[in-house]
Order: structure tokens, then sequence, then C-alpha cells
């Protein structure tokens, strides 16, 4: 990354009463819920601060329940299911739950309670497939805080816990119909250490997920417009960068002219993007080189139609290298052509004579369909958001793999997990295009260039 011109601007940041609440929550009194795998069960520790919350589960003093989960909406209801999976264990209220999405900062701060950044426990799922795995631990989640719950009101009411039955967020005592809810018995129950593992609800017993249409968390969101996605994402002044990336894949930025650009309205500088440069790589849920950006430049100014105009109207020269072989869709039938038409390779599958069929029919139709390369389209555009201030990263990103996008930004900003915040946005299509990182890996090397200032590419 080379900055050509960084004027640097020293910005103090003022939150609204509004833009607060909306960034910090508050569960006084209530459960806070720290389990792994049951095997790994300890006693969770009531929160004596309001502000101090538990990694996976809350219960508030009016039964709400806050459950952190690992799968960011993608549009799939992954974020959905995780927590009725999380939800049917708990035998709470549906309609008085609330989703969000596990801090990673957290997990890197407090020795890896959600497994997510290690790859310990937390797993993901994607399209149309579910992780076993995953399904487990959420459900043993659940199943713990019940349990916990039942044990707490079991001793509030003096009877055996094995008589308590738990459901709808209410605990009840059948024998003398004795009833507690949930978020009385919230921070009894955060000091409770079972003595088992708990028992999973067998599938015949299922309710949440099984005969009831349940609609995604986030649809009265999206519905009424109150879902922030990453490209709603706004800071004080923010700061916007304009990406061009090669033409080609695998292409280098051979020249380009700032000083036709330097001044015009509002152009800050520019960052190269050069994916050659070395760096340390970390491990990553999703290995490879897919998370290496392509070379790129970015023109930032104050505004975006600044930023675009600006680079619009720069000089520049690419240089395509290997990938001007596969440049035109043309190319690209051809190559595939040459592949099919190649001998010795491997033949998968072979049912029948195809060729006797053919040379023994009366009419034969000899055609060849092709389709172009076909990009993802997601409807939300790639973009992320970055506060690079030289010991501590922010960044605001609209991946569908949290953990991945949070250690790709680590490893571009070279800084320790822990000094790396992630803020998770609605994701507004994936189709495999924002699993690996690779656009906040542009975003977070821009913000190097112009540390201070929130930038948005």
């Amino acid at each position: 990354m080379i900055p050509v011109e960084n004027r640097t601007h020293t910005n103090v940041v003022r939150l609204s009463r509004r833009e607060f609440l909306i960034t910090s929550a508050v569960v006084g009194g209530g459960l806070a819920l720290s389990v792994g795998l049951a095997r790994e069960l300890s006693a969770a520790v009531a929160p004596t601060d309001a502000s101090e919350l538990g990694p996976w589960l809350t219960i508030a003093p009016d039964d709400t329940v806050v459950m952190r989960v690992p799968c960011p909406e993608t549009g799939n209801g992954a974020m959905t299911l995780a927590a009725l999976l999380m939800a049917e264990e708990l035998r709470c209220d549906w309609s008085k739950t609330r989703v969000e999405c596990i801090p990673l900062n957290r997990d890197a701060r407090e020795s890896g309670v959600y497994g997510a950044l290690d790859g310990s426990k937390v797993f993901s799922f994607g399209g149309r497939s579910t992780d076993p795995k995953l399904v487990a631990l959420l459900q043993e989640i659940g199943a713990t805080a019940r349990e916990m719950l039942k044990v707490a009101a079991a001793k509030r009411l003096n009877v055996p816990a094995a008589e308590i039955e738990a459901t709808n967020s209410t605990l009840r005592h059948a024998r003398t119909n004795r009833t507690l809810r949930y978020g009385e018995v919230a921070a009894d129950a955060a000091r409770v250490e079972l003595e088992k593992p708990p028992t999973v609800t067998p599938p015949k017993r299922l309710d949440l997920l099984a005969g009831k249409s349940v609609s995604k968390v986030v649809d009265r969101q999206i519905v009424n417009g109150s879902g922030v996605y990453g490209i709603d994402a706004k800071a004080p002044g923010m700061i916007y960068g304009a990406l061009m990336q090669s033409p080609v894949h695998g292409g280098k930025l051979k020249r380009y002219d700032f000083e036709a650009i330097r001044r015009m309205p509002g152009v800050i500088g520019v960052a190269v993007i050069d994916p050659s440069e070395p760096r340390a790589r970390l491990k990553t849920p999703l290995q490879g080189d897919e998370s290496l950006a392509q070379s790129a430049i970015v023109v930032v100014a104050e505004h975006y139609w600044q930023a675009r105009q600006a680079l619009a109207a720069l000089p520049l020269e690419w240089e395509d290298g290997d990938g001007a072989k596969w440049k035109t869709t043309e190319q690209l039938a051809a190559a595939v052509r040459a592949e099919l038409e190649r001998e010795g390779e491997t033949v998968l599958k072979n049912e029948g004579d195809a060729l006797a069929a053919l040379e023994s029919a009366a009419t034969t139709i000899e055609a060849i369909y092709e389709t172009p390369y076909a990009d993802q389209a997601p409807l939300e555009p790639l973009n992320g958001m970055a506060l690079f201030t030289g010991d501590r990263l922010e960044v605001w990103h609209s991946g569908s793999i949290s953990a991945q996008s949070f250690i790709v930004a680590a490893e571009e900003a070279g800084l320790p997990f822990e000094k790396v915040h992630l803020h998770q946005q609605l994701v507004g299509g994936n189709f495999g295009r924002r699993n690996f990182g690779d656009d906040l890996r542009i975003v977070v090397a821009v913000a190097k260039q112009f540390p201070g200032r929130p930038v948005k590419v």
C-alpha cells in the first residue's frame, strides 16, 4: 500500500443518545450463561455489573432472553436456526428472545470462550447445509441453561429439581401447582453448577423446530428498514474510498498519475493494494489464497461521489500477466472445450454406451451449449468500513463467516486479536462471494494508510 498523499485529521467521535443506546446493551440482575460443551460445564457467574454479559445466553428479570450465535444472517435463515436450536432446549418464550452475533474480540480476550478464532468449537451453517457439531453445541447450551434454571427453582420452592417442568419461560411444580418465571430465578441460576450433562430433547418432543412456521429473526428489521447492513455503516468523520481492481485475475498495476487528480474536489489521497507484499499469514477457517486481495488502487476523498469521479479521471495502466489468456468469455469457453477434449482424463461416471446409441440412431442432432462465466451478484455490493489508530482496529463488515473476516482483518492490520473489534452487519446476499474476507482485507489496507479516520470502501 503506497499513500501518495495523506492529509491527517484528528476526529473526536461524539455519539447521540440514540446512537449510544443502539451500540450498548444493559441487562441487570439476570443470568449470564457461559458454557462450552456439556463435558466442560462450569459454574456461570452472575453479573455484578449491568454491562458484564455472559458469552452465550442472558436472561433478564423481565424474561427477555438474549442469545448470541456464531452465524451472521445472510438471507438463508442460519441466524434463526441457530437461535431456534438454543431456544428449543431452553424452552423459553420465543416472542421474548433477542439474537445477536458473538463478539469475537471477547473470544480473543477471554481465552476462547466461543472457540471461534481457534476453530475448537464454533462452526457455521452455509448454503443449504448444517454442521452437526454446531447443532449439538447449540442444543447443549440451551439444555444447560434450562437445567440450571430448574435447579434454581427447585431450591427456591424446596422441592427436587426432577419435579420441575420448564416450558414457555415458566418453571412449574405440578404437585403443589406453584410457578416461577425464568427472570425471577435467573440470578440464582447463574450460580448453579450442574452435576451431570443435560439431556437433549428427543426429536418427537420438538416444538419450535417441528410443525411450526417461524419467521427469520431479522424479517421485521428488513421489512421496516431498520436492519443495518454493511453498506449502511456510518461514523462521524468518515471518508470514502472508490476502488478499482485489476480487470484480469492476477494482473498488476503498472503505473498511475496521481497528479492528474490531486486538485479535484475532496480528494485526499490514494492507496495501492499490492498482494505480493510479504505478510504473516494466520490460520483461518477457510484456508488458501482466496483471502488475498487482487491488485487494486483506491482513491480516497471526503465524499463517495468525489472519490468515484476522481478514480474515473485517474490515468492508469494495468499489466495483465498470465490471466490475459482468460480475459474474455470466448477465451474461457475455448479453454473449457480444450479441457473436455483432452485425452487421458478420469471418467467419473459412465452408464450405457452413448457412442453406440448415436451411431445406430436414425437422426442425430449436434449442438454445443455454453454459458458465460457467472459472477456472484449479491444485492448488497461488497463493502466495508474500518478505523485504524495504530494500536487498534475497528471494522464494520457484512461477511458471511465472522471468524474469517476477523482473522483476515487482524492479519492485514498486523495486530493481535485482542486489538481488533468486528461489528458484524447483516449480509445482503452471499452466494460464496463473501466467504473469504478478501474485500475486508482491502478496506483494512486502505484504513492503515489513513489512520485516525473511519474509511468506507
